[in-house]
């Protein structure tokens, strides 16, 4: 008498699903990854830009509204650098012809996967000049 097992996978039928199984799944974990490092980089990149906003808004409360040059220098917890500077268009600029026109520049340096990265907030104002009393 000869039994057959016909309602079984047999060790091939299992190896080729699980090959298939994998063959589906690793780009998907791959693709996963490269999401993740994405959103990762956007979000750090939207720290910085709140970071420099804010530091901003910190520069002006120190500065005279009436000042034509002036720059300060923040260092973060994490080795982050915020810099500010106000101060003259440059001469290629075609807004330098117009008078009392200023330029205010947050320059964010970071480093990121051991790579140094730069970023700029830049905004321009401007100034009405101080009466001097008569």
């Amino acid at each position: 008498m000869h039994l057959q097992n016909r309602s079984g996978f047999t060790l091939i039928e299992t190896l080729l699903a699980l090959a298939l199984i994998g063959l589906i799944i690793a780009p998907m974990m791959l693709q996963q990854g490269t999401v993740l490092d994405s959103v990762y980089r956007i979000s750090r990149r939207l720290e910085y830009t709140y970071a420099a906003q804010q530091f901003w808004y910190e520069a002006h409360a120190q500065m005279n509204l009436h000042a034509t040059n002036f720059s300060l220098e923040k260092k973060l917890d994490d080795g982050t650098i915020l810099t500010f500077s106000r101060g003259p268009l440059d001469s290629k600029s075609p807004l330098a012809k117009q008078k009392y026109i200023l330029q205010e520049r947050v320059t964010i340096a970071w480093k990121e996967f051991d790579q140094p990265r730069r970023d700029q907030l830049v905004t321009y104002v401007h100034i009405i000049p101080e009466e001097k009393p008569a």
